[in-house]
């Protein structure tokens, strides 16, 4: 039997955990800070917004149907900015290492594309229990402040999401299939499981601890509590595809495929064209969810095959 390797060296002659804190930082400010305001001041000239209007508006977006078009720009250059440029920037200048480093010869073909395919689908059904589950975490009576709070933020960026995906129209859509689905797929990835992933294994010496606390950080990185969970074991599936695929491909498209159907569905949704609503917390009957869990393992088991075949006979 072969094994699966990870060789890449990310910050040499430095400190992995320095090196860590300092990407995830520049991510964040760039996310947060340098793209959003490059947005604000990229749209201010097609839209009927000043300055201050505009960061009015993106504080509280709800109900204002003109604010969502420049809305969704703006996240689009948030998260090119802090997830693409600035992690390519640091690959490039700090770490002098080529973008190939985190992708491998093998090419995506039919079979692999079909298993990420059914394998993330398979899951989406299956993490529906945790979803569930998350969402109606109770706190102890001591911390009712806390979940209070924590409550107050979820309902809050709750109302916000289901704002900005109400589509009136194709154009919202497929600016928000773009911003939500093709973008984070790429950068997301990059970040969390190029960057972030490839500098835990060097700190830890254990590839099982770097995917799993790698996939914590990128579930905290979006700040909601009552999907933490849910979000965590999804960024430890794409941590794995990655790991047993050995190229960063392979985590972009099942993120995308994760994104987009999602996407999709609540446009179809909306456009009463389907009765699948995927935005609900409600987890599926348990008899379903065993089967869909038993296709999910044997999925899983194919595909990790399928790259250590090609591994040993490499």
């Amino acid at each position: 039997m072969g094994k699966f390797e990870h060789n890449i060296s990310l910050s040499e002659g430095r400190s992995p955990l320095i090196s860590l804190i300092v990407v995830l930082l520049l991510a964040f400010s760039g996310f947060q800070a340098i793209g959003p305001l490059i947005g604000v001041l990229l749209t201010l000239p097609f839209f009927d917004f000043n300055f201050m209007q505009a960061m009015e508006v993106l504080s509280n977006p709800v109900g204002n149907e003109e604010a969502k078009m420049p809305i969704f720009i703006i996240q689009g250059l948030a998260s090119i900015i802090g997830f693409i440029v600035v992690p390519l920037l640091y690959l490039r200048f700090i770490e002098k290492k080529p973008l190939h480093i985190f992708f491998n010869s093998v090419s995506l073909g039919t079979v692999p594309v079909f298993l990420l395919t059914f394998i993330v689908l398979a899951f989406m059904f299956v993490n529906s229990i945790f979803i569930e589950w998350n969402a109606n975490f109770k706190f102890p009576e001591s911390m009712a402040g806390l979940e209070n709070m924590l409550k107050s933020l979820e309902e809050a960026a709750k109302t916000q999401t289901e704002f900005l995906t109400t589509f009136n129209g194709f154009s919202q859509f497929f600016l928000a299939f773009v911003v939500i689905a093709v973008i984070p797929a790429i950068g997301e990835e990059l970040l969390f499981r190029g960057f972030v992933q490839n500098l835990l294994i060097r700190i830890s010496g254990n590839i099982h601890i770097a995917i799993w606390v790698a996939g914590f950080l990128f579930s905290a990185f979006h700040m909601q509590f009552y999907g933490l969970v849910p979000r965590m074991l999804l960024g430890v599936l794409f941590g794995y595809l990655y790991y047993w695929s050995g190229s960063l491909s392979t985590a972009m498209v099942a993120h995308f495929i994760n994104n987009g159907f999602t996407i999709i569905m609540m446009y179809l949704y909306q456009q009463n064209l389907t009765s699948l609503d995927v935005d609900t917390e409600e987890s599926l009957p348990l008899t379903f969810l065993l089967i869909l869990f038993v296709l999910f393992l044997g999925l899983i088991y194919f595909y990790r095959n399928f790259f250590l075949k090609h591994k040993t006979i490499g």
